[in-house]
């Protein structure tokens, strides 16, 4: 994932580096898709040790970082814009901790650990201003966004033991939720119909099962738009 962002940044450089004209997006119809890096923050749960029926309130589940990938499309009129998105987001799990416990997640051992992940895949309305001046010699456009819709989350996990699943250990649970979204990004339009961009977005859900926990995901992502010309 770290290479795959260095990747993003250097796509934007290089666009940098190239020649500038007046932008003037052609209003109409448009589509696109979307990569990206993403991390999920650590979830705190109440859990119940087996075999010794302990408590322990404040378990923490961390997560490694992973990737997002997106499809788009949309209206775009003056400065706004308004489109429906398709996401699908995944993070693996890096270890689970509770009391003076901590299972990890390597792909082998031979004690206790674990193999998990969160997939999120998601329907988005979202709404966009792109921040210009008609005509002005520039071929960036910041923009500002925010979006709502509705996510299916699903989270599955096995433990080993010495490499081999334990009895009863493999759990899954999928949990469906309302979803909302901060987007704030920068276009480099190639002409007045294409574009990259490269946008952070902060997304989260209501509370979702097993956890009882609002997801979030905060995301760094690569974009390509195209519109459709209509002449």
């Amino acid at each position: 994932m770290k290479f795959l962002l260095r990747q993003l940044g250097l796509v934007f450089i290089l666009l940098a580096s190239s020649g500038v004209y007046a932008v003037n997006p052609v209003p109409g119809w448009y589509g696109g898709l979307m990569l990206g890096v993403s991390q999920t923050p650590n979830i705190i749960f109440p859990v119940i040790d087996y075999p010794s029926i302990l408590p322990y309130p404040d378990a923490k589940l961390a997560y490694r970082i992973f990737g997002d990938f997106g499809l788009y499309g949309g209206y775009r009129y003056c400065h706004f814009r308004g489109e429906l998105q398709f996401l699908i987001n995944n993070n693996h799990y890096n270890y689970l901790e509770y009391g003076p416990f901590i299972v990890y997640t390597p792909t082998s051992s031979t004690t206790l650990r674990m193999k998990g992940q969160t997939t999120t895949a998601a329907f988005m309305l979202n709404g966009f201003y792109d921040i210009y001046t008609p005509d002005t010699e520039t071929s960036f456009v910041p923009y500002v966004g925010i979006g709502f819709g509705y996510a299916e989350v699903k989270n599955n996990v096995k433990f080993y033991y010495n490499n081999i699943v334990v009895p009863n250990s493999i759990l899954s649970r999928s949990s469906s939720a309302t979803a909302a979204q901060g987007i704030v990004g920068l276009s480099y339009f190639l002409d007045d119909f294409a574009s990259f961009g490269l946008d952070y977005r902060y997304f989260t859900t209501d509370k979702v099962q097993p956890f009882n926990q609002r997801l979030i995901i905060n995301s760094i992502n690569l974009s390509f738009t195209g519109g459709f010309d209509a002449s």
